[in-house]
């Protein structure tokens, strides 16, 4: 009984608008997920230059002595 209810449900014309519109409302949300994710990323990536660049920094202002110091100690642990 139960399956000839949902066949003729499923063959009524106005039910097909109901299906573009579910698979439209799926695109949209894949799709903003999508985009979501990207800026994520994006922001991911923009955060890594401050975080550099204060490490930077600070190198620069410990004097030559330091810099060199420290360039020695981490090139022995990868050479170029």
């Amino acid at each position: 009984m139960t399956s000839n209810i949902l066949r003729t449900c499923r063959s009524m014309p106005g039910n097909r608008s109901f299906e573009l519109l579910e698979r439209i409302r799926t695109r949209l949300w894949t799709t903003a997920v999508r985009l979501w994710e990207d800026n994520v990323a994006d922001y991911a990536v923009l955060a890594l230059v401050p975080a550099l660049l204060v490490p930077v920094s600070l190198v620069g202002l410990a004097g030559t002595d330091t810099r060199e110091r420290l360039i020695r100690d981490l090139t022995s642990y990868a050479p170029p």
